[in-house]
């Protein structure tokens, strides 16, 4: 007598249920949102600073980089707040332009500085109360020292400010709490 056996995808086997009971995956998801809540502000934190660690540095090397070209070719360069990157017009946080000579023109506009991402208003407040920054030939600024500084929406202390010379030296304040919005 012959004993014949079934192929292979014929026999059936015994599985053990697999998958997930209703209590593990609301425990799961109880899990999932405690540490979501936790670490959100944190993340909001680290945002907001890394933004305006960006920004700052982004004003102070358009600063320098005015300073140098006014240096280096021998003109007065000015920097001022643009919101078209044509004319100086707009708030500080649209843009800035770097140009030569006393009136921007396409032709003497250097470089161009995006405007800040954050919401808030980048003011700029000199001794003399001009509305730009210029660079004479030997890197100093026209006798003025003055202050950027960045304040985001709804915040009654700056986030960060720069400090202009008159020596034409700029550098990120290191008290930026004192001033106000």
């Amino acid at each position: 007598m012959r004993v014949f056996s079934l192929p292979f995808f014929l026999k059936t086997k015994c599985y053990q249920a697999s998958g997930f009971t209703l209590i593990e995956l609301v425990i799961t998801m109880l899990l999932l949102i405690v540490v979501t809540t936790i670490a959100i502000p944190s993340y909001t934190s680290f945002y907001n600073t890394t933004q305006d660690k960006i920004a700052s540095e982004r004003l102070l090397q358009a600063l320098q980089i005015a300073r140098n070209e006014a240096m280096l070719r021998g003109v007065t360069v000015t920097l001022c707040k643009s919101r078209d990157h044509v004319s100086c017009s707009g708030n500080w946080e649209d843009g800035q332009i770097i140009f030569t000579t006393t009136a921007p023109q396409k032709e003497n506009i250097l470089t161009m500085v995006d405007g800040i991402k954050q919401k808030g208003v980048l003011h700029w407040q000199s001794s003399l109360h001009r509305e730009y920054v210029a660079f004479f030939p030997s890197g100093t600024t026209r006798g003025e020292d003055g202050t950027f500084w960045f304040c985001r929406s709804h915040e009654s202390k700056a986030s960060w400010a720069v400090v202009v010379n008159q020596a034409g030296r700029a550098r990120l304040a290191a008290d930026v709490k004192r001033y106000a919005c």
